[in-house]
């Protein structure tokens, strides 16, 4: 199993690039924390905003990046 913050990262990730969200396992043996992770209203609300505008890639330095989300 992957660390908590990694599952976080991913989720948000997929959220910010407008991915569709979906769960590809045995919902009844989730742990409660990945259930946290995938019920996050406010990552689910940046996936599904109205504007529908995926993030995008504004600085990178190295390994370090940062991404916005919206109009550019």
């Amino acid at each position: 199993m992957r660390p908590v913050q990694e599952q976080r990262a991913n989720f948000a990730l997929w959220a910010v690039l407008k991915s569709p969200l979906m769960v590809g396992t045995d919902l009844r043996r989730l742990s409660k924390t990945a259930l946290e992770i995938l019920t996050a209203e406010e990552v689910i609300a940046v996936n599904q905003d109205k504007l529908g505008v995926a993030g995008d890639l504004v600085w990178k330095r190295g390994p370090t990046e940062a991404s916005c989300c919206g109009p550019p």
